[in-house]
């Protein structure tokens, strides 16, 4: 007995199959638009039930009317030509769902997605009133395209300007105005602002001056920063997009010289930027939180290209260029470059330990010699570049130790508090809480299978590089297990991009040419929606943003997670219990502003030019002491006064204070970032015995709140030993002059 279904009626199943599903997406597309309509008239009345209804009815209605078309229309292929007009309808039905989710979690700001709406919906309409001319239109756009030809280089130059272009901030003061209105630097001032001017004042890292992020973060980048205009807030930010532009054009040659395919290229960049800069934990502005962006990564692509040259080739030079980039990434970020090192001699091991590739890159018998060779040369880089930098203090025992208590305080969890891997559970964020857990999963079963296949030699060498990258992805993943914020994960997100490209370029290889080009243009088309309809990059104030006041403008600003705003909001909200009876100024009035205080970027970059101005503050500072002598500075802001002082810090715990609004009732809180803070900072005083220590004339209040005691004990002990020592000797705006007894 035959069982096969006749192919006539597979055709059959698979046209009721798209009929079916094209009259559910015009019922949904019915629903949104109904449901809307009935909101707009009454908004008080609960519509759910209508709207159910609305959507069972005209399901049912649509497909009766499918049924009575000519009996003959699903036997004849007349029904393929739908495909188009049924993808297109797909297409809407997906776009008006997706702008009615983002109108519903963004309730605190619907206008973007409201429009969105309105525009889907004119598009769905003038796709039913005029499909025929639309598909006419198409033909002709389709059939010039074929004749015109471009060259393969043009292409790329055009991939490139892309990147630039989706990149680069026009006007990069807006972003310093938003940061020091929302977290008054506090990210800038930790990265590079603080360690980078002490450095620039002759300040040795990790000697006389704690840095977060190594010895070279401070050293280099402000020294680069001149190129861009000099040591300052805004030339910084300049200096950052800069690098960033030129990261991701080195990701995109990368992924080229690897997979080959432009459009996989283009969309792996997409993704690799959306996840890297515009997740939930760099909200709303990447440029804010400097860490997070790819500049911590250094030039980790152009040593991947490195690796893989190395791989198709063989040749040493290659191998040697990696082995010193993996020196030099240690010196640049102590915390990524180790993962680097440690990556390169996984690299380096497995080529010695595989007999045909001992045999293919360390043929003769002083080849364990020429591997040792390599081994050597990172720890010789790292060395020579720490002693460019540090010179004979690398030697002294106060580097390593310092260096050592930092690195070790934050593997215990205390940078930014402890945070258990199980944080996304405690909280009920499962999607956080899922991609932790399959990030690494992807990595060490790209790295288990890898090896096997090549191992068997069941697979090409160049699969090795995918091990290369999965070890990476594996080493930069402790950086999520010390410090298990909830989305602490996508801060390493390009290992992961890097490998979900590769495995769809193996599975590319078992389709045809035209089912791998549609793909890949599929998959260019999501990473291109993901993008562009995430509100952090709605809100992202580069060329292709259509408000001129992203900052500000309620429609695509990116309000703080918590939906209260971005602005002060490390403050606002301070108890009236917490606060003393006047500030810095001697008065009541705060100026804690919002959002909604500020009509344009425009005014808001002035309020922060007339707000960060210290000078009367520098100017008091700079006439009772010395040029190139360490200042003893107790206030916010204090690594901006001292740059427009021009003096040096005395502190090696800079910045000392989380700095908050000058006018703010309160004492600001300390910014330790190590165990022996309070007693490096008073041991400091003791021993330099400085003739005057400048501070914030709100700590000369001494009546304080019942929870400073617990709360901000450090500061009020320093405050206390300045009083105890010190006497008010002259004031300026904000700050007094304490000269010592």
């Amino acid at each position: 007995m035959n069982n096969s279904v006749p192919p006539s009626l597979t055709r059959i199943n698979l046209a009721r199959g798209l009929m079916a599903s094209l009259v559910c997406f015009l019922a949904i597309q019915l629903c949104v638009i109904v449901g809307q309509a009935l909101i707009l008239f009454d908004p008080q009345t609960k519509w759910d039930l209508v709207v159910y209804f609305v959507f069972v009815i005209s399901a049912t209605a649509g497909w009766v009317v499918v049924h009575l078309l000519p009996g003959d229309f699903l036997r004849r292929p007349q029904w393929q030509r739908l495909l188009p007009y049924w993808l297109t309808e797909a297409a809407i039905t997906f776009g008006m769902l997706c702008a009615v989710y983002k109108m519903t979690i963004y309730d605190n700001s619907p206008a973007l997605a409201g429009r969105a709406l309105l525009v889907l919906g004119l598009a769905a309409l003038v796709v039913k009133l005029a499909w025929r001319e639309i598909v006419l239109i198409l033909e002709k756009v389709r059939r010039h395209a074929r004749r015109q030809t471009t060259c393969g280089w043009a292409k790329d130059a055009a991939c490139l300007l892309l990147i630039a272009a989706v990149i680069y901030v026009p006007d990069p003061a807006r972003v310093i105005a938003e940061s020091f209105i929302g977290e008054q630097y506090h990210h800038f001032d930790f990265f590079i602002m603080s360690p980078g001017w002490a450095y620039l004042n002759g300040r040795l890292p990790y000697v006389e001056a704690i840095s977060q992020y190594g010895v070279g973060v401070p050293a280099v980048l402000s020294k680069l920063s001149f190129l861009f205009g000099g040591f300052d807030y805004v030339p910084v930010l300049k200096m950052f997009i800069a690098m960033v532009i030129g990261y991701y054009i080195l990701f995109y040659a990368f992924m080229r010289m690897w997979l080959g395919s432009r459009v996989l290229a283009l969309a792996a960049f997409l993704v690799a930027f959306r996840l890297q800069m515009f997740h939930y934990g760099v909200s709303p502005l990447a440029w804010i939180y400097p860490s997070t962006t790819p500049i911590r990564f250094g030039l980790d692509m152009a040593w991947l290209m490195l690796v893989l040259m190395h791989i198709r080739t063989g040749q040493p030079l290659f191998l040697f260029a990696a082995a010193l980039y993996s020196g030099a990434a240690v010196y640049y970020m102590t915390s990524t470059g180790m993962c680097v090192l440690a990556t390169f001699y996984f690299y380096l091991l497995a080529l010695y330990a595989v007999p045909s590739w001992r045999q293919q890159f360390f043929a003769g018998p002083l080849g364990w010699l020429r591997c040792g060779t390599y081994g050597l040369l990172p720890l010789i880089s790292a060395g020579m570049l720490f002693w460019l930098t540090l010179e004979s203090a690398l030697w002294h025992p106060t580097f390593w130790h310092n260096l050592f208590e930092y690195l070790t305080f934050f593997s215990h969890g205390h940078a930014g508090g402890v945070l258990p891997i199980y944080e996304s559970l405690k909280y009920r964020t499962y999607w956080a809480a899922f991609m932790a857990f399959i990030i690494p999963l992807l990595y060490l079963a790209t790295l288990l299978s890898t090896g096997a296949l090549l191992y068997f030699r069941k697979a090409p060498q160049e699969f090795l590089l995918a091990s290369v990258i999965a070890v990476y992805g594996l080493a930069n993943y402790q950086y999520f297990v010390v410090r298990s914020a909830m989305t602490s994960y996508y801060i390493n997100a390009v290992p992961l991009v890097l490998l979900a490209a590769f495995w769809l370029s193996v599975a590319f290889g078992r389709l045809g040419a035209t089912w791998t080009r549609r793909v890949s243009w599929a998959l260019l088309l999501l990473s291109m929606y993901a993008l562009t309809t995430n509100h952090n990059y709605i809100s992202y104030p580069n060329l292709f943003n259509f408000s001129r006041n992203p900052m500000v403008d309620g429609a695509v600003a990116q309000h703080f997670p918590d939906r209260r705003g971005y602005f002060n909001h490390m403050v606002k909200f301070m108890k009236e219990e917490d606060k003393l009876p006047f500030n810095a100024l001697g008065e009541t009035f705060e100026d804690i502003r919002t959002e909604e205080n500020f009509a344009s970027d425009g005014e808001l970059k002035e309020y922060w030019r007339r707000e960060s101005d210290f000078s009367s503050d520098a100017k008091l500072i700079a006439s009772l002491t010395k040029d190139k002598e360490p200042v003893a500075l107790l206030s916010s802001f204090e690594t901006k006064i001292l740059m427009q002082a021009k003096r040096p810090p005395l502190f090696y715990h800079l910045p000392l204070i989380s700095s908050q609004p000058m006018r703010l009732r309160a004492y600001p809180a300390d910014a330790a970032h190590s165990p022996n803070f309070l007693r490096d900072t008073l041991q400091q005083l003791q021993d330099a015995r400085p003739e005057y220590v400048f501070m914030e004339r709100v700590f000369l209040q001494d009546k304080l709140p019942a929870s400073y005691a617990e709360g901000n004990a450090h500061i009020v002990a320093i405050a206390a030993y300045v009083r105890t020592h010190y006497v008010a000797y002259q004031t300026g705006t904000y700050l007094v002059a304490m000269k010592r007894k």
